[in-house]
């Protein structure tokens, strides 16, 4: 019940700011998270990444109604899902004059060799992960993520020999 509350002043008060939505659309490893840091900083209210990080089926659908639903429950996003190809578009045209970072790396080399080095940590037990390690880890769900590097990166497989 208290939690339901402040979910219903944060909204009001977010609605009385009248700031307009605000979109990190750079891939993960590109300052997402210290771009997070920074909107926080700056009093805007985020949204949840890992409700976000949920909607991955409804996106690869084309069904945009819970999307809608997590933009509506804040003023900045980040990361996932929003750095999917294309979304920004969906976005700008139900959200018009929403403001759009892309964050990017100085080189696609200095970005894949940030990513595989969080991807060996989190997904790989400190090794490259294989493509069986990403298709058993349990972020978000077993699957997650060797789902979400197919879509992006189409079929995206680090190490086929571990």
């Amino acid at each position: 019940m208290r939690r339901n509350i402040k979910r219903q002043i944060k909204k009001i008060r977010m609605l009385l700011r009248n700031r307009p939505k605000v979109f990190v659309i750079g891939f993960n490893k590109t300052g997402t998270t210290s771009i997070e840091a920074a909107l926080k900083e700056l009093g805007y209210y985020l949204g949840n990444q890992r409700r976000g990080e949920m909607l991955w089926g409804d996106i690869v659908s084309k069904n945009y109604e819970a999307l809608y639903s997590l933009i509506n429950s804040a003023e900045a996003f980040q990361d996932n899902p929003f750095s999917c190809p294309e979304i920004f578009k969906v976005i700008d045209q139900k959200f018009p004059g929403s403001k759009f970072i892309l964050t990017v790396r100085d080189s696609v080399d200095q970005w894949y060799k940030s990513t595989i080095n969080f991807e060996s940590k989190i997904f790989g037990n400190g090794s490259l992960p294989s493509k069986k390690m990403l298709e058993d880890h349990p972020y978000c769900y077993k699957g997650w993520i060797a789902k979400i590097n197919n879509f992006i990166f189409d079929d995206l497989s680090y190490n086929e020999n571990i």
